[in-house]
């Protein structure tokens, strides 16, 4: 019997070309799911519903916002940018120039404390009390420093240094003149002082107590241009103690009447613009080494004639 003979066509190989891709094959194909998809699966997951998915969104974007906005350190702003800027008025007390360039007991004050952060310092002139305090505001001055007194209104806007001098409020007649002698002399008479002046708030607290008591307040914060303002219609004025020592050979027929009742502190007010607490510290900490090594009793020497009103220890 004969055998049956094999075929002489070998059988088909199927190509690797021809099979097919897996992803072609439902069944084994990997499913990836859509961004909706994905979004919905973690809305499910943690209970967000429309309302609180907008609030998380209105909070992460708050949140970036106020990083964003968080104040600057002002200290550190100073030492970044290498220059100390600060507000003061021109006055024979506070900054002026001679001869030899720019002077007075706060520049001295202020130039030594630019030196001991290794800064330069920018001195920026305003001859008004709300000129002053709107560049602390604004942040276009670090300090005011021109002899401004603590008032609580101001310490409430402004972070401010301890007190390195101690004045006392005069009032200031025209000798020939009637010369009061008391809170009571100044009744139904016109009393001089500079507008938002630590003077200015002082009459505001001693007419509760006085209300027969009647002020002018002028724009200018330069001493000169209350002491011409004094005449018949206006005959007193208030101006501290070292100010009138330094201002009266120039106004020989100007006398002190009395002297108020109150002591006031002079300090440095610092800008509200950004973060001053460490700025501050920096004061504070120069005031209490210049009270201690005799430096600020020297400048009050130099520039006053007389010391400062303020312990050793700078208190």
């Amino acid at each position: 019997m004969r055998r049956k003979s094999e075929s002489a066509t070998p059988p088909r190989r199927m190509s690797m070309s021809n099979k097919t891709p897996c992803c072609l094959r439902p069944e084994r194909c990997a499913v990836y799911p859509s961004w909706g998809e994905l979004a919905t699966t973690w809305l499910i997951k943690y209970q967000l519903t429309p309302k609180r998915l907008i609030q998380s969104l209105l909070f992460a974007v708050g949140a970036l916002f106020l990083a964003g906005c968080e104040p600057s350190d002002t200290l550190e702003e100073i030492r970044k940018s290498g220059e100390l800027r600060v507000v003061t008025r021109t006055s024979p007390t506070t900054f002026y120039r001679d001869n030899t360039g720019s002077t007075g007991f706060e520049y001295q004050l202020m130039k030594r404390f630019a030196d001991g952060l290794g800064v330069d310092l920018v001195m920026v002139n305003t001859n008004t009390l709300p000129g002053m305090f709107r560049n602390l505001r604004e942040g276009t001055a670090h300090i005011a420093a021109a002899g401004l007194t603590l008032t609580d209104q101001r310490a409430n806007d402004f972070l401010h240094s301890q007190a390195y001098f101690t004045v006392k409020p005069q009032v200031i007649y025209q000798s020939g003149s009637f010369r009061p002698t008391s809170i009571e002399d100044l009744y139904d008479h016109v009393i001089i002082v500079p507008a938002e002046s630590s003077h200015a708030q002082l009459l505001e607290q001693l007419v509760q107590e006085h209300p027969k008591l009647r002020w002018e307040a002028i724009a200018s914060v330069d001493a000169t241009d209350l002491l011409d303002s004094i005449s018949e219609d206006s005959p007193f004025a208030i101006l501290d103690d070292y100010e009138y020592s330094l201002q009266q050979p120039l106004f020989p027929r100007l006398k002190v009447a009395f002297t108020l009742p109150v002591s006031q502190s002079l300090v440095w007010y610092a800008s509200s613009k950004g973060q001053s607490a460490a700025l501050v510290d920096a004061l504070d900490a120069f005031i209490s080494d210049t009270s201690n090594n005799g430096v600020l009793a020297g400048l009050a020497e130099e520039f006053f004639s007389f010391e400062p009103l303020v312990s050793r220890s700078g208190s």
